[in-house]
């Protein structure tokens, strides 16, 4: 899972949960779906902080990977050119491929 973190100091960057991601919710019900979500932001916020030594201040999740990538990385690619426009979405919200 990738994230878009913007820090206090209004550096951003793309970090991603490989070993660390919270498990998903076993009820489907809206709470434990809004808890899943706080501990996600809250893993993410630790881990940017522990790679950068800054700290976060919004977390919002991505569709892939975004340059430029703090801490460590998957083997996916930075197929997210506009990570700024498409935090948030977890998939592409654009109709065709940014690489055209």
């Amino acid at each position: 899972m990738s994230f878009w973190v913007t820090f206090e100091d209004g550096s951003q960057g793309c970090v991603e949960l490989l070993d660390k991601a919270p498990q998903y919710p076993v009820e489907q019900d809206k709470k434990s779906w809004i808890e899943y979500q706080i501990t996600v932001d809250n893993a993410v916020k630790t881990l940017a902080q522990e790679i950068t030594g800054k700290i976060p201040v919004y977390v919002k999740r991505l569709p892939y990977p975004a340059n430029p990538r703090l801490g460590k990385q998957s083997n996916c690619p930075a197929f997210c050119y506009s990570p700024k426009q498409c935090a948030g979405h977890s998939s592409c919200p654009k109709s065709y491929a940014c690489s055209e």
